[in-house]
């Protein structure tokens, strides 16, 4: 545990020289003209590269409502990941990620600026990210990488301004009326094959994002489903898949019933065996333009999904452990690292120092993530343990918010176990509990010291939030947020 009693300060204080204090309200600005600072020093020291640039190439593919769970690495024995599966083996994987919010937006924001979402304001879907708060792909571009983003939920780019730094990105342009808000994952992976097939030649390093929607809803019928349903005899209203709609009107009848459970999981399922075939041909295509050897590839998932364990369904304003715990891959193809496991805590908002430590050498300035470098490094042994933190996601009515919803509800997690405070009353879970729906603990040894400390750290996290930056959605896209479950 950190030996501060604080973790973000507004003023300066002597007092805490620990590298995890974050003077967000004070330092915005500040950071980027030291983000421009460095800028300056490594474009100067590429250009004396002269074609002989060596820093690796980097892979960021997120799959959409990805359960960890689901994954051979993690435990699941249908084999539904052979792709994924290969890259832990030799990889790195990490058994406790956890996600910042369950929501895909913020939670993409935090991957791509190291920060909270409260603390970037993208708190849930259809907000945008103020210009102030830099992302790690702006550096990147600056630096010289070549960087190019392609995502299946088009709204991050034209909407939330996730696009930013990217010298070629998807959707940066407002979609024609009529156009279909979600693109397939089979055609997002294809512009993102050939961009790197148009770079085969090219000498800079590159940046790559893909994002992936396939475990998300709707629910198509895919080879894996339509075998299930064929082997079970399955031919209830879930046999030819299912709207989002469907599962969210439709909840108390699949809950009742442990076959539409089941056909539900079959179609979920089906869909991460798709998302893994095309996670398969990025890296063929890298092997066969000879860039592999040089690229590290990032696999990770925004949230979870709740598929009928104890009556939960979906993700969205939860701190469900089903949606908050989230699979983290990371194989760096240049070097032997021989299926490493790492059981402490960490959090998407690690991902943008990781790709800056990775890229540029440099440790993110300004930012409540760490990189995790050094556990992809056969030389050294893990970090010291810190807090992690996950918030509930901005409701988009608050002046209609229902009973359960608390804004202020938060998860800390520390010293192995979970923190949930919601209106006023802590829980405590062990999340390495299974199945993931999570038990409480009702008699846990934590101690009063730890308590108060705890307390303190929750009213600071709250104390730092940035207004979202709010903007007039159009009907298309209310109605896409609902149809997606994010409106109610």
């Amino acid at each position: 545990m950190s030996e501060c009693s604080s973790l973000w300060k507004a003023d300066t204080d002597d007092s805490c020289d620990c590298a995890e204090t974050w003077p967000m309200k004070a330092t915005r600005h500040p950071i980027r003209i030291f983000l421009l600072a460095i800028v300056i020093v490594l474009t100067g020291a590429t250009a004396c590269t002269s074609g002989d640039d060596n820093r690796p190439n980097i892979v960021l593919i997120s799959i959409d409502t990805l359960r960890t769970d689901r994954l051979g690495a993690y435990g699941y024995g249908r084999d539904l990941t052979p792709n994924l599966d290969r890259l832990a083996e030799e990889g790195v994987v990490f058994e406790r990620a956890v996600t910042s919010a369950g929501t895909t937006w913020p939670a993409h924001a935090s991957m791509l600026t190291g920060l909270y979402p409260r603390y970037h304001g993208v708190r849930r879907n259809g907000l945008e990210l103020d210009g102030d708060i830099p992302l790690v792909t702006e550096l990147l571009l600056e630096s010289g990488y070549s960087t190019g983003s392609f995502v299946s939920y088009k709204g991050m780019h034209f909407r939330g301004k996730l696009d930013r730094g990217f010298d070629v990105a998807s959707d940066s342009e407002f979609p024609p009326d009529g156009d279909d808000p979600i693109r397939n994952g089979i055609d997002t992976t294809g512009m993102a094959l050939n961009w790197l097939e148009q770079r085969s030649d090219a000498v800079e390093p590159a940046f790559m994002w893909l994002h992936l929607f396939e475990p998300h809803s709707p629910y198509d019928l895919t080879e894996h489903s339509r075998t299930w349903m064929k082997e079970t005899g399955y031919d209830g209203f879930l046999a030819d898949g299912a709207s989002g709609e469907e599962l969210r009107g439709q909840r108390d009848r699949i809950l009742a019933s442990p076959e539409h459970i089941a056909a539900m999981n079959a179609l979920y399922d089906g869909e991460i065996e798709l998302a893994d075939e095309l996670v398969g041909q990025v890296l063929d295509k890298l092997q066969s333009t000879g860039r592999l050897d040089n690229t590290i590839v990032i696999v990770v998932s925004d949230h979870g999904q709740g598929l009928g364990e104890n009556g939960n369904m979906g993700h969205g304003p939860t701190l469900r452990e089903d949606v908050l715990h989230v699979p983290l891959i990371i194989r760096d193809f240049r070097q032997s690292q021989a299926g490493r496991r790492v059981s402490e805590t960490v959090s998407v908002i690690d991902l943008a120092p990781t790709i800056a430590n990775a890229a540029l050498g440099i440790e993110l300035p300004g930012v409540q993530g760490r990189s995790l470098m050094s556990h992809l490094s056969n030389e050294t042994g893990e970090d010291a343990e810190r807090e992690v933190f996950a918030e509930i996601r901005l409701w988009h009515d608050m002046d209609n918010t229902p009973d359960w919803y608390d804004e202020k509800s938060i998860a800390v997690y520390v010293d192995g176990l979970k923190f949930k405070t919601q209106h006023g009353k802590t829980e405590v879970f062990d999340p390495r509990i299974r199945p993931s729906s999570e038990t409480r603990l009702e008699a846990p040894e934590v101690s009063e010291a730890l308590m108060a400390y705890l307390d303190s750290l929750r009213q600071e996290f709250l104390a730092g939030e940035v207004k979202p930056n709010e903007v007039e959605l159009t009907d298309k896209e209310i109605e896409t947020l609902k149809s997606l479950g994010y409106i109610q």
